[in-house]
């Protein structure tokens, strides 16, 4: 999962780079957007002009923010997930092992119960105990 979130972040990156050289070529093309506009409508309309174009690059920018965002919460809940999925497996594996000590010990015993039920059996094992008894 850690290769996984490390190419996620090699990517972002590389995401940023572009974007950087892509944020200077924006500001250029809404730059000449902006004179174009005011040639066309006049500088009485100025004001207008420039609000639909900072409109147009905030909308931009805006969905720019939201796919990071979520982007980012992504990487967050996957990590989250692996991280409850690593701490459920390691008491998955612990709780195997337990019920495998038990079945063992239950055999053991089953085993020994096998042995009192044979003729002799029980007086055996009170000599080799000591007389003390299972």
């Amino acid at each position: 999962m850690r290769l996984n979130f490390c190419l996620q972040i090699v990517k972002c990156i590389r995401h940023l780079n572009l974007k950087g050289y892509f944020y200077f070529q924006a500001k250029s093309v809404e730059h000449k957007a902006i004179v174009e506009g005011i040639k066309e409508n006049g500088e009485s309309d100025s004001d207008r002009v420039i609000r639909s174009v900072l409109a147009a690059r905030h909308a931009r920018e805006l969905r720019d923010l939201d796919k990071q965002a979520a982007a980012k919460k992504k990487i967050m809940v996957d990590d989250a997930m692996q991280k409850v999925a690593e701490k459920f497996e390691r008491q998955r594996e612990e709780m195997q092992r337990m019920h495998e000590a038990e079945l063992d010990s239950l055999q053991v015993i089953i085993y020994l119960l096998e042995l009192l039920k044979l003729p002799g059996t029980a007086e055996t094992l009170g000599e080799i105990s000591g007389g003390r008894g299972l």
